[in-house]
């Protein structure tokens, strides 16, 4: 258990599969999480957690004080020889979106990489429609670094998916 302010991270227990799972049914959670229109199936979920490398994946569930889960985060493709990892974030509870809750999460989660896993990079991908999450992820630190340009079809168009990432020494700047 990882301690925040107002929230704790905590293991995924079986229990949450069904939570994520309806969370991964939301179309507006889909579209905003880089799934396909096509829905996810609860096999999927519970296959995929069920046989994550915890070496190189560090997946939470994130729990406010009051004990309501309203999302999950991740460090994933942990690589220790070069030092750095991919965050995920989900808020899955819709009600707590644009609450600070996001980049509370994502400060404490890149601590976490930083001071207990020793990493020294933290990156990501977001869609370059996802204007809130960018602008999110830059209160937090996170500078674009590239963009893949047209990585994603939807709705009759193309988008780029930006890169961005926060170094160690950049976390308090």
């Amino acid at each position: 258990m990882i301690k925040g302010e107002g929230f704790i991270f905590r293991n995924i227990v079986e229990e949450d599969y069904k939570r994520i799972y309806e969370w991964f049914q939301d179309e507006e959670i889909r579209y905003y999480y880089s799934i396909r229109n096509t829905l996810v199936g609860y096999k999927q979920i519970e296959e995929r957690l069920n046989h994550l490398d915890y070496n190189k994946n560090k997946e939470f569930m994130i729990e406010l004080e009051n004990g309501i889960t309203i999302g999950k985060c991740a460090l994933n493709s942990i690589d220790w020889i070069n030092s750095n990892c991919e965050l995920e974030i989900l808020i899955g509870q819709k009600d707590y979106w644009s609450k600070g809750y996001g980049k509370k999460v994502i400060r404490k989660l890149v601590e976490y990489a930083f001071y207990n896993l020793n990493l020294y990079c933290v990156h990501l991908k977001v869609h370059s429609f996802n204007e809130r999450g960018i602008k999110c992820y830059e209160k937090c630190g996170f500078e674009q670094e590239g963009v893949l340009r047209n990585r994603l079809y939807r709705d009759g168009k193309y988008y780029n998916q930006i890169i961005m990432s926060i170094l160690n020494d950049q976390l308090n700047k």
